[in-house]
């Protein structure tokens, strides 16, 4: 079986333990994509100077930067993060990534932008920050849940999203870091009576995906 790796190290790269038949490069801020043979799984490695972590999607998703910081950009907000002795709760974002289905476009979910002759799917976000002390002593109690991601102890939460409807949160800490995994589940009006069904079908991707989230740093 060939199996084909997507590496996103301040790039996005993606490999085969085969052969290469594409290379395609593509910078954007911290990314660069390449494309090789296809096969059953993709693995994403995501990383940079501060932070790394790495998962596995189906073979037919993507990975899409939300955000792109330079790395003094990124070096700012940590500085300011590092140095905030304020009781606001400010969350200071040094990383948002985006694993969805290649049939989305990438400004998908977007500021409400939701395509009505798109099929029902998935995305999974991971979104990275800094919290100041103040303020992670005060988002949840991580030590009291028995749920854990990549070893970590994990707050989950349930938001109610537009567009997007019953949306699942998990939250744990890394490093001094706070990583968020938002579950989106996206249902097309042409599939809107079947909603709790291509819910929970949908489930069980999401949890063979988050079953691979390893830390890489």
């Amino acid at each position: 079986m060939v199996e084909n790796h997507k590496i996103l190290k301040r790039r996005i790269i993606q490999t085969s333990v085969a052969f290469i038949i594409v290379l395609l490069l593509l910078s954007v801020g911290f990314l660069t994509y390449r494309y090789f043979t296809p096969s059953k799984v993709n693995r994403y490695v995501v990383g940079n100077e501060y932070y790394g972590f790495e998962l596995q999607t189906p073979k037919n998703w993507v990975a899409r930067e939300k955000t792109s910081y330079s790395e003094d950009r990124a070096s700012s907000f940590l500085a300011e993060c590092k140095n905030d002795k304020s009781d606001k709760a400010t969350v200071y974002e040094i990383g948002r990534f985006r694993f969805e289905d290649q049939k989305y476009p990438e400004k998908f979910g977007d500021l409400g932008y939701f395509p009505a002759d798109l099929p029902s799917g998935v995305v999974l976000e991971v979104v990275v920050n800094c919290l100041p002390d103040t303020v992670k002593n005060k988002i949840g109690n991580y030590d009291s849940s028995d749920f854990k991601v990549a070893g970590e102890k994990t707050i989950i939460e349930f938001l109610s999203l537009s567009g997007f409807g019953k949306t699942k949160s998990l939250s744990f800490l890394h490093n001094n870091f706070q990583y968020k995994i938002n579950e989106y589940v996206y249902v097309s009006p042409a599939d809107k009576e079947d909603s709790e069904k291509i819910r929970a079908s949908y489930a069980d991707v999401f949890s063979q995906i988050i079953s691979t989230f390893k830390f890489s740093k």
